[in-house]
């Protein structure tokens, strides 16, 4: 009875950020812009949009909880420095594939590193699970699509059985069964939540799709609306490799344009934009005044 209480306000904790952070991620999904700007974007099929948000806040909560017994396990075998070097071990497996794109990231101007390292890390500590469920599939991200997300899914729940395993001698016999019952919910709930995406996209959660490069090239080449191209031109330019000079043709005799009508896109598109081009840009603006 004196537990209760406290499990309750941290059972109730972890319910909140599982719902704040599937409301954040599921709006993304299914914005009506953001799938116009990039055909990857919104797999929730939308006869299933409610099934798919409760999967996600169940997934997310089992999650958290398989996390919290590695810590509470780890705690109780005064092993906190493993909880550190699990936390590392999740953060340098995440490292592997922005290594292999270059140690670059698309939505981050080139050279900024240490700002992507500190992301990356934030990411293990904080809402990884929803990341994964509703964009690591997506083209755009370089994290090897579902080969990642098998990982999170799988993951956690061996460490957390391994660690009860090694150093559970002190922890609650009832624990063991706990674990059990919620390692089975987060499986339930993982593909209760594929079955909510289409069909077509299905496939996106389970293997490796194509490199950030090819998604923004095709999304690029899809359309000759400008807001559509704008969306794809602005990443680093290590995701345009092999097809910049299109995209620099398409920025010149744009921008004029763009600049006169105060294009939305445009703010953030010079930011990817090289200075030469700018100027180039500018120029032809004022042999046109």
């Amino acid at each position: 009875a004196d537990d209760f209480l406290p499990n309750f306000s941290v059972g109730l904790s972890i319910m909140t950020i599982a719902f704040t952070m599937t409301s954040i991620f599921y709006d993304e999904d299914i914005s009506p812009k953001k799938r116009f700007l990039d055909t990857d974007t919104g797999v929730i099929r939308d006869d299933k949009r409610t099934l798919a948000f409760i999967s996600a806040v169940i997934r997310c909560t089992s999650q958290v909880i398989v996390r919290m017994t590695i810590f509470y396990v780890l705690r109780s075998a005064n092993k906190m420095s493993y909880f550190g070097a699990l936390l590392g071990f999740e953060w340098a497996c995440l490292m592997i594939p922005v290594l292999y794109n270059g140690w670059e990231y698309p939505e981050l101007p080139k050279g900024n590193r240490i700002l992507l390292v500190v992301i990356s890390f934030v990411m293990i500590l904080t809402c990884h699970t929803h990341f994964f469920m509703f964009l690591d599939y997506h083209g755009c991200y370089p994290w090897f699509g579902g080969v990642t997300l098998v990982w999170e899914l799988i993951s956690s729940m061996v460490f957390a059985w391994a660690v009860l395993f090694f150093w559970g001698s002190e922890a609650p016999e009832s624990l063991a069964l706990i674990l059990g019952v919620v390692c089975a919910v987060n499986i339930f709930s993982h593909f209760s939540f594929i079955y909510c995406v289409e069909e077509k996209k299905r496939a996106w959660y389970f293997k490796y799709r194509k490199s950030p490069n090819e998604h923004f090239r095709e999304q690029f080449k899809r359309s000759d609306v400008d807001d559509i191209k704008a969306a794809a031109a602005s990443v680093n330019p290590k995701f345009t490799e092999g097809w910049r000079d299109d995209v620099k043709e398409w920025f010149v005799s744009g921008y004029p344009e763009w600049k006169a009508e105060k294009k939305e896109f445009l703010g953030k598109l010079l930011l990817f934009m090289d200075k030469e081009w700018v100027v180039a840009a500018e120029a032809g603006l004022r042999l046109e005044a």
